[in-house]
């Protein structure tokens, strides 16, 4: 059940502040005149020429390329002019336009060097989304058949066509889980997922959660045991997110468990803040030196090569994305006897005095 009491999600405004003055053009400027000052005041004793590439690295990263050409130029022309200012001996008159325009290569070359990187990474962002995307229609009509195929009650079906069209369709959601988490993850990445904070029930979230993971956990031959303290309890958070979260971290139990084993789903109140969801496996565990890395994209590939962990990572690196903009914390740990438990805290919720 959700409350009427409802939260608007918004970001800090000191991170919205600090990431729109990064992509402002004028402030790229003001960092090259403070640069220049603060290199004019110190005099030829100290070097303050790599400090340059900072503005410059500012406008390839976020702006265009005539930008990134204006930029170098004046970082150029302010590194020169301080060489002409400090009356400087140099043996050649004409020695410091040359280094002038030596460092304007230099400028331009790294300038537009980090410019074409960012914008092959952005087209290659949105290649990936497109083609993602585009996976879901083919991907939504054989489920929609698969499930029209398992609901037909014929007692002609054998029990093998049963179990293949089973098997098909869970294949098929887990496809769909993965494509979504693609997506949804980029969408987080860049601060562009909706968030609708509410009241929430823990018992119902548990309930839906082992529900939907329990068909592929009976195929597994693998059992989920929730245990909830107080089924009542209420926690602050997004209630389709969650629900993601939650079905991630039981999938991903359940690929690393045996047969015939175990999964315990545990939710516990800590305080009167904070609700702690547990989801404790019984497969491998995860390395000393992955546990804290385990949560970043793709590191699970990695996983793989030691026969720990499979998959592509991307369930956990969105469980990370969205745990943290519910203002939640999610972390891993090894069970002393075997397997990992994750960990996910979320604030317990507030109702106004």
């Amino acid at each position: 059940m959700k409350s009427a009491y409802r939260l608007k999600k918004t970001r800090p405004m000191a991170a919205k502040s600090l990431s729109a003055l990064a992509k402002n053009k004028w402030t790229c400027f003001l960092v090259a005149s403070l640069i220049g000052v603060a290199d004019y005041l110190t005099g030829p004793d100290l070097s303050f020429g790599v400090f340059y590439l900072i503005p410059i690295a500012l406008m390839a990263w976020w702006h265009s390329s005539r930008s990134v050409s204006i930029i170098a130029l004046f970082c150029a022309a302010i590194w020169l002019y301080i060489d002409l200012a400090s009356a400087w001996h140099y043996a050649q008159p004409m020695a410091p336009y040359w280094n002038g325009l030596t460092r304007l290569l230099i400028f331009w070359g790294m300038g537009f060097a980090l410019y074409r990187i960012r914008h092959l990474q952005l087209r290659q962002k949105d290649l990936l989304n497109y083609i993602v995307h585009d996976l879901r229609n083919p991907l939504m009509a054989v489920t929609t058949n698969l499930e029209l195929i398992k609901g037909d009650i014929s007692k002609d079906m054998s029990p093998i066509v049963w179990e293949v069209v089973e098997h098909c369709l869970i294949a098929s959601k887990r496809m769909k889980t993965m494509i979504n988490s693609i997506l949804d993850l980029a969408r987080m990445e860049d601060g562009k997922m909706p968030l609708d904070i509410a009241n929430l029930c823990v018992g119902d979230m548990v309930e839906q959660a082992t529900l939907e993971t329990s068909v592929y956990a009976d195929s597994k031959i693998i059992q989920v045991l929730p245990k909830v303290a107080a089924p009542s309890d209420l926690v602050q958070a997004d209630s389709t997110i969650m629900h993601r979260v939650l079905v991630n971290l039981l999938t991903n139990a359940i690929n690393v468990s045996p047969k015939n084993s175990c999964i315990t789903f545990n939710v516990d109140k800590v305080g009167t803040r904070e609700i702690v969801f547990a989801v404790t496996d019984q497969g491998p565990g995860v390395p000393t030196g992955y546990i804290t890395r385990v949560f970043d994209k793709f590191v699970q590939v990695q996983l793989s090569t030691t026969g720990k962990s499979t998959g592509s990572g991307l369930g956990l690196a969105f469980c990370n994305l969205a745990v943290c903009a519910q203002r939640g914390r999610i972390w891993i740990e090894n069970v002393p006897t075997k397997g990992a438990r994750v960990l996910v805290a979320l604030p317990a919720a507030e109702f106004p005095k």
